[in-house]
Formats: structure tokens, sequence, C-alpha cells
């Protein structure tokens, strides 16, 4: 290779290794323009750029042709595979790499201002190992390690302009297989961090102004930090269009404008299945003022995160007993856990979900405030139940409720903003028939149930209705021997 550098310039340096080599040289004009090297070598040492670390290989075959035409040099390898000495394994693939010098600069510049480069297929987690090692930039690297990617790339093109870490404009297009990313939380207490998911397929094409996908996890894992309590969501079927803008930032130097929307999105598992018909989710105005952090405040209202979103959809069957699973963060933790121990059993035959305002207001509860006083904004989740076990006052797990529940519950259950509502219900209870049921917690951060119905039914089993619950010992079982 040292020898193969004095007629054709290289963009990497090989320090020492043994093995093969066959070579073919093209003269034009009595000058080298371009070579072809076939490679079987052990115990490599080479450095792809200047400030890369260098790359031990242990084992690497293949085929590589480098040209140089003007201000431009470049490089293929076809059926490359390698080892490295720490055991990382490249399998068997095709590369290729175009380099763009300044126009005029010497043959030996090492300042490229842009290039291509595709790859037939390779492993995400391998190029994640290697990214300090290859000269794709230190954002890139960074990320990689930061997202911790796994899967099979295909049919990946890349183009462009500037510094590799810092491009004034690029593309890129890929589809990867069982691709799996790292989640993060959000560097603000409390705040939703980066989703990640596991076993996802996805076909891409990004640009600098934005880009869009597909996405397509079946059996595989959505990742949510910071939205639900428990964040992994297993999924058996989840497909989605991703769409995405970036916009230049209005003052110099300050981050972009982003914006998120997704369209056609399906999902299905064990807990549910329904459609999402309306996601959309972008950043603030950066407008700080009167902040509910405080003017001036990161993160306050209007700011730049957490940002808005509207988002609309509706189920058509889920299992009540996983309503609770599903309620955000945002919603009081004591208003959670009321749900989750009083709803057993039991299925939605049908629900609508509605999220629209400042996250930051997130779950809206002074939206009802005068206009002007408080935050504006829907959170309201609506669904109808079927055959519900009811424990409407649950007890403690060491502790069972004195109060018994009722079964073969059916009505609407209702989340609006800070409230949650039971409406039109029907129940059983020690065979009495129980309707027009009605319920509400005013206050989901205070959750006190206030609720009301009918009951009609044999008398011997009202009173056993009533005996058992405390309202019998309230009156010294007077009823206990009643007909």
């Amino acid at each position: 290779f040292e020898e193969l550098r004095r007629y054709v310039p290289l963009p990497f340096e090989l320090t020492q290794g043994e093995g093969a080599v066959r070579a073919w040289v093209e003269l034009r004009r009595g000058q080298p323009q371009a070579a072809t090297v076939d490679l079987a070598l052990r115990a490599v040492s080479m450095r792809l750029a200047p400030h890369a670390q260098p790359l031990a290989i242990a084992q690497l075959e293949g085929r590589f042709n480098a040209e140089s035409v003007g201000d431009q040099v470049k490089l293929a390898a076809d059926g490359l595979a390698f080892a490295t000495a720490e055991g990382i394994v490249w399998p068997r693939s095709n590369l290729a790499l175009a380099l763009r010098r300044p126009a005029g600069a010497s043959t030996g510049a090492a300042e490229w201002i842009g290039g291509e480069f595709s790859a037939d297929h390779f492993e995400l987690d391998v190029m994640a190992q290697v990214a300090a090692r290859v000269p794709m930039g230190a954002p890139v690297a960074q990320l990689l390690a930061e997202l911790a990617p796994t899967g099979q790339v295909k049919g990946l093109t890349a183009r462009w302009n500037g510094a590799i870490d810092a491009p004034s404009r690029y593309q890129v297009k890929a589809a990867v297989a069982g691709l799996s990313i790292a989640a993060a939380p959000s560097s603000e207490p409390g705040g939703v961090g980066r989703p990640g998911w596991r076993n996802a397929a996805i076909e891409f094409d990004a640009n600098e102004a934005g880009g869009k996908a597909r996405l397509v996890l079946d059996k595989g894992v959505l990742i949510l930090p910071g939205a639900f309590e428990q964040p992994e969501i297993a999924l058996d079927q989840f497909s989605t269009q991703v769409g995405w803008r970036v916009r230049p930032a209005a003052e110099a130097g300050g981050p972009p404008a982003l914006e998120v929307s997704l369209a056609g999105t399906r999902f299905a598992n064990a807990d549910a299945q329904g459609e999402v018909t309306l996601a959309r989710w972008q950043t603030g105005s950066g407008d700080r003022g009167g902040a509910a952090g405080g003017a001036g405040s990161e993160y306050g209202r209007g700011a730049r995160l957490p940002g808005r979103i509207e988002l609309a959809g509706s189920l058509s069957r889920g299992r009540a007993a996983a309503v609770a699973r599903y309620l955000p963060l945002g919603v009081n933790e004591a208003a959670r856990q009321y749900v989750q121990r009083a709803v057993l059993d039991g299925r939605i035959t049908q629900a609508s979900f509605k999220v629209k305002g400042d996250l930051r207001d997130f779950p809206f509860a002074a939206a009802q405030a005068p206009k002007g006083t408080g935050p504006s904004g829907e959170f309201r989740i609506a669904a109808r139940a079927e055959d519900v076990a009811l424990a409407y006052v649950p007890g403690e797990p060491d502790a069972p409720s004195p109060w018994p529940g009722f079964t073969r519950v059916s009505g609407d259950l209702v989340f609006d903003r800070s409230a949650m509502e039971i409406r039109n219900a029907t129940a059983r209870a020690f065979g009495v028939e129980l309707t027009r049921i009605s319920g509400a917690i005013r206050d989901l951060a205070q959750p006190v149930l206030r609720i009301e119905g009918q009951g009609r039914g044999p008398l011997n089993d009202l009173l056993r209705y009533v005996n058992a619950t405390p309202i019998g010992g309230w009156i010294g079982q007077a009823l206990k021997d009643s007909t």
C-alpha cells in the first residue's frame, strides 16, 4: 500500500501487515490514475483518517479499487471481510466511497469538502464498535455510541457537502431490519425522554431539511421513557409512516425548530388494538415569558421543550384491567394506582383518546380556568367497558376492602383533564341488579370517588348486600335477620 500511495492518493494509512497482495495499476499518459488490489492480510494496523484511532485487523480479505480523477478520489471494496484484534467481525460486503477536495487542491490535501458513500449491507452494531476508527466525524460516532444500534442495514446511500461531521447539506437512504435503538431519559426531571425500540424494520430517506420513514415492529418493543410508569410496551404489530421537518433557528446560533408527524399508525398487542388518526409533535416557539417554570425557564410554557403535541386515536378492543398501565405519568400517581386496584377484569369494546397542547401543562388541569388565566389544552380518554369486575373501594395488598365489588359492570369510563367519571353504568352485586350508576373523581390529584345508582332485586339479596358492606356495621346489623 505504501508503494501504491506514491501513485494514487489514498485517504488512509497502512503501517504494517503481512499476507498476499496482487495489484494492477492503470496508467494514462504515463501517469498512474487507478489501481486494483486483491488482499489477503494478517496482523494489519491501519489508520483511516489522520485523527482516527488506529484499527488493528487480525484478518482482512477483499478487492480494493482506487481511482483519482481531478479533485475526486474514489475507493471501492468488493467482498470486504475482516476481523479485528478485539474480535469484531465485519461480514463480507461491498462498499464504495468518493471524496472531493477543494478545487485546485494538491493531491496530498487532507481536507475533504464532500463525498458519497454506499454499502450493500452491514451490521449496525459492528459499525458502532468501529465508529471511533473510521472517518465519519465525532458527532456521528458519539450518536452511534449513545443509540447503541443493532440491526442489518441494506442499500445504504449517502451524499454530503461540507465536512463529514458538520455537513451543510446531506441525503441518506437505507433500509434496516431487526433494528434496536437504546432509549434515553429526559435531561429535565419528569420530562419525556428519547424513544427507543427493539426488533423494528425501517426504510428511511433523510436530509438536512427533514425526511420520511416507514416503521414496522412485529413482535417488537416500543420504549417511551417518561411517558408511562412501565416504559416498555410489547407489540405484536405496529406500523406507521413517520415524517419530520427541520427548520433553521429564528436566531443565529440557536437550535432548529423540529416537527414530527405520524400517519397510518396501527398497533396491536395483548392489551389493545387500535389506530392513531392524528399524531404531531413540534418544538415550542421559544417564548418563555409567563412560563410554568418561571420567567426565562428553559422548559417553561411556550419554551422550545418539551414542545407541543396533537394526538388522537381509537381502540377497537382492549383489556379493562390494562387501562391503568397506559395512563401517562402526567396523571396523578394516586389516581393511576386507584384505577389499577379498582378495575380487575373485563373488556373495552371501543375507546377514543385525544391530547392537544403544550406538554408542560399536561394533563391541563387548569384548562377550565377563566380565559387567559390558565393553560389551554385537551386530555380526554373515553372508553366503553363491558363485563368489568370493579372494586370501587379497593383494598390494600395486606388489607382486603370491606366493600364488596361489582361484577358484570358495563358503562362508560371517561378521563377528562384532571377528572374521571363513570357514566351510564349497570352492574350486579349479590344478585342485585344495579342501574343508572354514575360516579366521579373531580380532581385526580385528590382521588375521592363519589358514586350513586339504583338497585333492583329480591329483598333478601338487597339486604345481604347492605349487610356485607360497612353500612351493616354502622346500623348495628339491624337488618341482619330481616327477610
